[in-house]
């Protein structure tokens, strides 16, 4: 990643809305993503650096700990079907005014897909997008965040970090059925706790069919199942959740290494080999290596991004022996 007045901007904006939505103070967050020099932290953080301070090489340590991925010289975006489909389930919720599931492993884009959908959409689209960051994060403070996203500070000329549970749930309802063609995309669902998943429990039984709520996370169909199932499920709301939402399910098919079977390794492959020649990827041997050992998108846009970057540097066609080399880190002699 070449580090230049904008993508340093943009590396400062990820780290302010890292920060607020993992809801720890600045130490705590320096020291769990181990974060070295707060004076540095601070300057970035405020806004506060200069062309010289801090270096470039503090740049890209910060951008990789806080998952900063920026936009790549060596690699640019693709319409692929996951993107399609992930985006189509969001808008469906919204145009059906229901809550949806969206399931997907690890790396299969649905993160990238919903912030594109949430970025691009207009200001007035009524479409807010909310990521776990933090399992720790109590359920007040979850649904302060979700009022603060619909830009509300104040209720009743009380700061939203002074309301309750109680009136921070209320209100945040009405606010999402007042709202014409609201959606709701809470991702990452995998580091919600239990405490929060009540919460959004609740938002969904007091808002059907009057906005779109989507849920999307990795193993998002099986944690609810299990829910479903456990004891006193009933008792606790789990049963009646499942039933609501078992046929509002959407599966992304498996790609890479979690393929099930031959077509959708078929499928991979050919996704693969039509990205590797978009970017300029001639050899067979490289691109037969790259849909053998890419799992997923993640995986994909390295193995491209860093060989490229090689070739580029040293003034070389990629070939099967340089990617080998740039990817296990080997030297040139």
């Amino acid at each position: 990643m070449f580090i230049d007045a904008a993508v340093k901007a943009q590396i400062a904006k990820h780290l302010r809305e890292k920060i607020q939505s993992s809801g720890l103070p600045d130490t705590e967050f320096q020291k769990k993503f181990n974060i070295k020099s707060p004076v540095y932290f601070n300057q970035i953080k405020n806004g506060k650096y200069t062309d010289d301070y801090p270096k470039n090489d503090y740049w890209h340590a910060l951008a990789r700990v806080i998952g900063f991925e920026g936009t790549e010289k060596y690699w640019r975006h693709f319409d692929t079907t996951h993107y399609t489909n992930t985006q189509q389930v969001a808008l469906r919720a919204r145009d059906e005014k229901e809550a949806w599931i969206l399931d997907g492993g690890t790396g299969y884009g649905k993160s990238h897909a919903l912030d594109q959908l949430y970025k691009g959409s207009a200001k007035d689209s009524n479409i807010f997008y909310f990521r776990f960051y933090n399992e720790s994060l109590k359920p007040v403070e979850f649904l302060r965040k979700l009022l603060k996203l619909m830009g509300v500070t104040q209720i009743k000329e009380v700061s939203v970090d002074d309301c309750s549970l109680t009136k921070c749930n209320k209100h945040l309802i009405d606010r999402l059925i007042n709202r014409p063609n609201a959606l709701l995309i809470i991702d990452e669902m995998e580091y919600c706790s239990t405490a929060c998943f009540k919460e959004l429990r609740k938002l969904i039984y007091e808002t059907v069919k009057k906005c779109g709520i989507l849920l999307c996370g990795c193993g998002l169909k099986g944690t609810i199942e299990k829910l479903a199932t456990s004891k006193n499920a009933e008792k606790s709301g789990w049963k009646q959740l499942h039933s609501r939402l078992k046929y509002n399910v959407a599966v992304l098919e498996k790609i890479g290494a979690n393929a099930q079977d031959e077509i959708q390794t078929d499928r991979w492959y050919k996704i693969v080999r039509g990205i590797c020649k978009e970017m300029g990827i001639e050899d067979r041997q490289t691109i037969t290596y790259i849909c053998k050992n890419a799992c997923d998108f993640r995986d994909l846009r390295a193995l491209v991004s860093k060989g490229l970057e090689a070739a580029d540097i040293t003034k070389q066609p990629l070939t099967l022996d340089l990617l080998y080399s740039t990817i296990n880190n080997v030297l040139p002699s």
